[in-house]
């Protein structure tokens, strides 16, 4: 029997969000979805996502190894670099992420891609980062690289020495990157 969720049975109401939690189906429901598209080639999926949708990336290729290629844009794979950043970002974590006061580490881990890299697909990842990224360190991009190579996994790290989070002035560029990207892995 198939356990997989139909596309027609996911229901989304909106007030639940953890942070990398039961906020990921959002995404892992897309999967039934592209099934159910007539149109739609389920054996040639790109996964595309920034900042936090990066960490959510990594979470549902861990949950879904059929994906074919990734891009991830200032992708947060080190939760613990941005509770370190302040005492805000802390209180965040605390507010959005369950039993963050009981097992802080091993709920930090379970959203850090860094510590699980090893469970990924072997599908090819294209990381975009600038290194004076003020929310999402670039050390989230270096750490994820070097997983992603220790693990056998390929990869480009393409780094932009400016351009902050959401890589200002290089908006032409991070659109021709990841369009070639899913052109040459989604063949």
């Amino acid at each position: 029997a198939d356990n997989r969720q139909r596309a027609d049975e996911f229901v989304a109401d909106g007030t639940v969000d953890e942070f990398g939690g039961i906020d990921v189906n959002d995404v892992t429901a897309l999967i039934p979805i592209i099934e159910a598209l007539p149109f739609a080639d389920e054996t040639r999926i790109g996964v595309l996502g920034g900042s936090r949708g990066g960490m959510q990336s990594f979470l549902l290729a861990k949950a879904y190894p059929d994906i074919k290629t990734m891009a991830v844009v200032a992708g947060l794979t080190d939760v613990f670099s941005i509770r370190d950043r302040d005492e805000k970002a802390k209180f965040l974590l605390s507010k959005l992420i369950p039993d963050y006061a009981h097992n802080e580490e091993a709920a930090l881990k379970a959203r850090s891609a860094i510590y699980w890299a090893d469970k990924l697909p072997k599908a090819p990842v294209l990381l975009l980062h600038a290194k004076d990224d003020e929310r999402v360190s670039y050390d989230n991009a270096t750490k994820m690289a070097a997983q992603l190579k220790k693990h056998g996994i390929p990869h480009k790290l393409v780094s932009f020495e400016n351009g902050g989070h959401n890589l200002r002035g290089h908006q032409e560029e991070r659109k021709s990157l990841i369009l070639d990207w899913f052109e040459t892995h989604l063949r």
